[in-house]
């Protein structure tokens, strides 16, 4: 997973409003659903399996995660590396391909300059 801090990803509306969260059929279940999945990707593609985090991330009240958490983590699944943890499959596909176009771009800057391109950000 990525070491670095995640800070963006490309948000496709259409995409996003054409998947099953969509069909949720309520705003506050899917504003719980989309909270959840934006803390997924700030912590690298994962969730801990804990209803009392998750009810606190997913902005709701107690009463509404009772309600309709079963709804919101359908659209999850257990993390692949780690049993412990949920995960969202756009969030970890997303994650995989920003690790790998820095992985590209690293090496593409230490053929460049023959050096590593890391300790070089390190010293600036």
């Amino acid at each position: 997973m990525s070491k670095n801090k995640l800070i963006w990803f490309p948000l496709y509306i259409a995409d996003w409003l054409s998947s099953e969260a969509h069909d949720l059929g309520d705003a506050t279940i899917f504003g719980a659903y989309f909270a959840l999945t934006l803390e997924c990707y700030v912590r690298g593609g994962k969730l801990l399996k804990n209803e009392k985090t998750l009810a606190k991330l997913s902005l709701m009240s107690a009463k509404q995660w009772r309600k309709s958490a079963h709804l919101v983590l359908n659209l999850f699944q257990s993390h692949p590396n780690d049993d412990s943890s949920l995960t969202h499959p756009r969030i970890l596909s997303i994650i995989l391909e920003q690790d790998e176009k820095s992985q590209v771009a690293k090496n593409k800057a230490f053929r460049r300059w023959n050096t590593d391109a890391t300790a070089l950000l390190q010293q600036s």
